[in-house]
């Protein structure tokens, strides 16, 4: 009987249909899901909190040589992406000679002053069965030098990485900078890598925190 095969494949045909229907939003669904640690409402809150860092690090230049810096900085953070804000740098520079031996330092302290602004982005690390909040930033900055009793132009160019703790109040950063300024004739693009301590006000934690 022709009409009764013509049933039989019908019948089959929408019972395959809900099938398929069952297994695309379930599909569909895994890939749109955020993690909570980066999900923007659940992560750390930044905007309007004040981040102030304690650093210290290394120092080397094509001129200076290897030395050291410590010093502190403050942010302003405007949203979870911008912030604006400062630094304070302080090194005491162990060459007596910087372009040769006409070129005599003599007062090696030297101090920097930059005004800088940062973009971070969020990011997120597993330490064995924990997610980790990290903010990946880059920051530009503009100021002034202090070298050998002289004040010049100072440009800043860097970034770096910082974790979050399980306090809301502390957060631990790595910075990579780089510090243009006029050494004698020359203009040098000095690197540092500094650890900081960062404190931020108020402490403002995300639901996923508490």
């Amino acid at each position: 009987m022709r009409w009764t095969r013509w049933l039989v494949v019908v019948v089959c045909c929408m019972g395959a249909l809900p099938v398929q229907a069952q297994h695309k939003p379930v599909r569909t669904t895994n890939l749109r899901e955020i993690p909570p640690v980066l999900d923007p409402e659940l992560r750390h809150r930044k905007k309007n909190q004040i981040e102030l860092a304690l650093f210290g690090g290394t120092y080397t230049g094509p001129s200076l040589k290897k030395s050291w810096i410590t010093g502190a900085r403050g942010y302003l953070h405007l949203s979870s992406m911008f912030a604006v804000g400062g630094s304070y740098g302080f090194s005491h520079h162990a060459v007596n000679h910087y372009a040769g031996p006409a070129s005599q330092l003599e007062q090696r302290n030297t101090h920097y002053l930059s005004a800088e602004g940062a973009m971070s982005t969020d990011v997120a690390m597993r330490i064995g069965r924990s997610m980790v909040q990290i903010d990946l930033y880059m920051t530009l900055g503009v100021g002034a030098r202090q070298l050998d009793g002289d004040w010049g132009p100072l440009g800043v160019i860097g970034g770096g990485v910082k974790f979050y703790t399980g306090l809301s109040w502390l957060a631990l950063r790595i910075d990579v900078n780089n510090y243009l300024h006029r050494v004698g004739s020359a203009v040098d693009m000095d690197v540092s890598f500094a650890g900081n301590v960062a404190f931020l006000f108020p402490p403002n934690p995300s639901p996923f925190e508490r």
